[in-house]
């Protein structure tokens, strides 16, 4: 059916785009037509099975057509039902619809609009009511007939009894006003034989009509109690006829929840004569059931009330059909909890019920901690487990009288309200965060997961909207995810300051990457062995239209949002390619690396991406693309990361670990993390030049790459002296500033043609475990000047905190003794020994021998003690390369050698 009104236009949307597989399958089980109709253009959005095979289309068929094409009502005519259809108080409207094969069938046709994703379409029930209408029309004709020949022969019927006239024209009973059948009772008296049986026929064919009506049938006396009631009263509500006869309807009623109702009921009537509405009424076997009910009150000639005439049918199927498109209107299909729609209508409420009862409420906003990496994990069937088992345990944590609603995803809301103090609120989000976190049981597995929480409060005088809370309890959630998760945070409006700054940078830099304003500088990496540029790391930039040129720190913070870290990475892969395709025409193959956000490696979107860039590439050798992954964050979801790794190097695409060295890095850890290259962190690089602590470490992640065959990579590279020391201790990949900076597309490749390899780097060994001790006394040195130029510089002298006799135990005897073997041959060796030895000297003397007894360090004497070892520090860099020294000791430059 089509009711036509003046609404904004909207762009056309299917309602199968809508409905869920349980909702088809539900409405193609109906036993009755079912059309979905988009009101603005009468197109048929949606047609059940019963619908096709009634008018004989074949499948699909329908949802091609209009409903103008069906319905044989012009719009005039549809307007005048609808007009007809008010007048008579009925919901529903009687329209013809061609079938087919053409023929026409008089149809009722019951619509009501619905939500279906946000657009309103109108739900239309259809029942095929021609033969009803055959008879009804019949029934008329007799009506017609009889009234036309009372009136011409009323002399004839009078009669006479105790000297009053009474005109015997008979009485009307409408038999059922929902079906539109029409019945008549006649008594007609006519010394014609043939018109009275003619009447008598009337009379026989209404009773007929009577008895075999589908619509139960009650006829009461003035005070209500049953005198007729026809068969479909005892099968419609499952009493005998005989007990019903003498009852009074009222009291078979006798649902308690249909009290009102009745009371309701008797005041229209005795009001106005008439009453129609639905109850629900109780089967003596306790089975409820839904009626649609008219009652008309039947006065005679003098305005005495003589008798009631109740109509009622069992429409129970119809609201059990209407209780379940409720269900899926207002709760979600997952969880059985309120959505998005319902929990709307609930927050207005208890924003009321505050205002009203002069008391607190407050906005829950629950978001799961790595859900995506779980569902991703495991798969949607168990990440649909875990949903619903969130939902089991937040509903225990609150009242009845509270709502807990599914927003989508792993998004929950709950309103609270009745609360004395927005005190209470923190005890809540402490018990759900406690309940939330406990392992979760899905099949074999079991998962901990965890919950970001913000509370947005509200009182009596708060002049808030739903909108506006769930918008500040969202700000909240939020705020707790950027302080490390798994915590609540009470809304402030500062928070909301912030939030919405950062959901403003978001769009910034999505709208910078479609508007192209991204670019990649690329930073080489070199190889000492063979000379050669081994690849380059591209690392982006902002080229902002009114700022200049934006380095990472200042925005890749937006990347936060997973979606748009999720677009940044799609864009970076893809200029990736472009670049190297443009390198190649100009006869440069070099590798290019892409950092890749490890979030999105616990998917196939990678592979996939890869996959199709390499066919539209297909030129590109897959060697020439290499994936940086920090080492922190490949920890989480480590099967998961791993697998995408292997299925990517399948492809011909390499893998390094970036910042080695700040997280996981064990032995365990970097054997299932199938990385071809590791990237020491540039902190430890270039603290190793002059700590200790940071050369260690440095040393036995070299140490460990070498142990599982990885290749090394230093980033950080700022000095020749960094770079000596690492290719010392082994480091054969560099990167850095003392090589060069991250260039511009342009630049870059100018700067291929005019490198070339620094004449030192052939001169230098990968040391020997026992000559690498030479290299930690050089950084002992280094922190020595250190320490001393800030003795010197400050303003008052403090003692010395130069450890001399540490120096001395550690480093002199392995001098003396081993050194003449190691530097044999070497003038700077004897050198070095004439030097550390009065640095020794000096040292004890301005210092003392140790920390237990140090002295004031005068600013001359510090100067002294700097240069001093200085000099040793200059004499070491020259032993290393001195052409001289016997390196038959040192160790060849290859991948996963372990030191002699």
């Amino acid at each position: 059916m089509l009711i036509a009104w003046t609404a904004p236009a909207k762009p056309a949307v299917s309602a199968e785009r809508h409905l869920t597989p349980p909702l088809e399958v539900f409405y193609n089980a109906l036993p009755h037509v079912v059309l979905i109709i988009e009101p603005q253009t009468g197109r048929i959005a949606f047609a059940n099975s019963f619908a096709h095979d009634f008018y004989g289309y074949g499948p699909g068929a329908l949802s091609a057509m209009r409903i103008q094409q069906i319905n044989q009502l012009t719009a005039e005519q549809v307007a005048a039902e609808r007009r007809l259809a008010k007048e008579e108080s009925r919901n529903y409207f009687i329209f013809r619809h061609k079938l087919a094969d053409g023929s026409i069938r008089t149809v009722e046709v019951r619509s009501y609009p619905l939500d279906f994703g946000g657009q309103v379409l109108l739900h239309s029930n259809i029942r095929d009511i021609t033969g009803e209408r055959s008879r009804q029309d019949k029934l008329w004709h007799y009506q017609t007939r009889l009234e036309e020949e009372v009136r011409e022969q009323r002399e004839k019927l009078a009669v006479t009894y105790e000297t009053q006239t009474h005109w015997l024209i008979g009485f009307l009973i409408a038999i059922t006003v929902a079906l539109g059948l029409v019945g008549f009772y006649a008594v007609r008296l006519h010394e014609s034989r043939k018109n009275l049986r003619k009447a008598n026929q009337d009379l026989m064919l209404a009773d007929m009509v009577f008895r075999h009506a589908n619509e139960g049938i009650l006829v009461t006396d003035a005070d209500g109690i049953v005198i007729q009631a026809n068969p479909a009263v005892a099968r419609i509500s499952g009493e005998n006829l005989d007990e019903i006869i003498g009852q009074n309807p009222m009291k078979i009623a006798s649902d308690r929840d249909c009290s009102e109702i009745l009371r309701q009921m008797s005041r229209t009537l005795a009001e106005t004569g008439e009453w129609a509405g639905e109850l629900w009424n109780v089967r003596p076997d306790g089975e409820r059931y839904a009626q649609r009910v008219s009652v008309a009150a039947i006065k005679d000639e003098n305005g005495t009330l003589t008798n009631y005439i109740s109509i009622f049918s069992d429409i129970t199927d119809l609201k059990n059909h209407q209780y379940e498109l409720e269900r899926i209107a207002h709760y979600d299909p997952l969880t059985e909890l309120p959505n998005r729609v319902l929990l709307r209508e609930r927050l207005s409420e208890a924003i009321e019920r505050v205002k009203r009862d002069n008391c607190w409420g407050a906005v829950f906003f629950f978001d799961l901690d790595g859900f995506k990496e779980i569902n991703d994990r495991y798969g949607h069937e168990l990440g649909d487990e875990l949903l619903t088992t969130v939902s089991r345990r937040l509903l225990s944590q609150f009242r009845s009288t509270d709502t807990v609603a599914r927003l989508g995803g792993d998004e929950f809301i709950a309103v609270v309200s009745d609360y004395e103090s927005p005190d209470a609120y923190r005890t809540l989000a402490e018990r759900v965060l406690a309940e939330t976190s406990k392992p979760i049981d899905l099949g074999d597995k079991s998962v901990a997961i965890s919950t970001s929480v913000g509370v947005a409060a509200f009182s009596a005088d708060s002049d808030t909207t739903p909108d506006q809370l769930l918008r500040q309890s969202d700000s909240a959630m939020y705020q707790s995810k950027l302080e490390g998760k798994n915590r609540y945070t009470l809304f402030n409006p500062k928070t909301e300051i912030e939030i919405t700054a950062f959901n403003n940078r978001i769009n910034a830099l999505s709208d910078a990457i479609d508007n192209n304003e991204l670019v990649f500088h690329y930073q080489p990496k070199v190889d000492v062995i063979s000379g050669r540029i081994h690849s380059a790391e591209a690392l982006v930039r902002w080229q902002h239209p009114e700022v200049g040129i934006r380095y990472p720190g200042s925005f890749l913070d937006a990347t936060e949002n997973i979606g748009l870290s999720l677009k940044l990475d799609t864009w970076a892969l893809e200029t990736a390619f472009e670049t190297a395709s443009a390198w190649r025409q100009a006869g440069l193959e070099v590798p290019i690396s892409v950092n890749i956000d490890p979030r999105n490696l616990t998917s196939n979107w990678l592979y996939d991406t890869l996959k199709g860039l390499l066919a539209k590439y297909d030129s590109i050798a897959p060697s020439l693309l290499d994936i940086e992954v920090l080492e922190n964050a490949t920890a989480v979801g480590n099967a998961s990361v791993a697998l995408a790794i292997k299925q990517c190097q399948e492809l011909g695409v390499s893998f390094s670990i970036d910042d080695f060295g700040t997280g996981y890095s064990t032995l365990t850890h970097l054997r299932h993390l199938p990385a071809d290259h590791v990237k020491i962190d540039q902190t430890f690089v270039r603290a190793a030049i002059d700590t200790l602590d940071d050369l260690a470490i440095v040393d036995a992640v070299l140490g460990l790459a070498g142990a599982l065959n990885r290749e090394v990579i230093a980033e950080g590279v700022e000095t020749k002296a960094h770079q000596n020391l690492l290719i010392s201790l082994g480091t054969t990949i560099l990167q850095g500033y003392s090589i060069a900076r991250p260039l511009p597309y342009g630049t870059f490749l100018d700067w291929t043609e005019t490198f070339s390899p620094d004449p030192d780097w052939s001169l230098l060994q990968h040391l020997s475990k026992r000559r690498v001790r030479l290299l930690y006394l050089q950084v002992e040195l280094r922190n020595w000047i250190k320490v001393l130029s800030g003795q010197k510089d400050a303003k008052e002298r403090p003692s010395c905190t130069l450890n001399v006799e540490d120096m001395a135990a550690n480093y002199w005897p392995w001098l003396n003794r081993d050194g003449a073997k190691l530097f044999a041959g070497s003038d700077h060796y004897a050198l070095l020994l004439t030097q550390c030895e009065n640095l020794m000297n000096q040292a004890k003397w301005h210092c003392g021998s140790s920390l237990g007894a140090q002295k004031t360090c005068s600013a001359a004497a510090a100067n002294q003690l700097s240069a001093l070892a200085k000099d040793c520090v200059i004499t070491i860099d020259n032993l290393l390369l001195d052409r001289k020294l016997d390196r038959t000791d040192t160790v060849p430059f290859k991948v996963g050698e372990k030191r002699a």
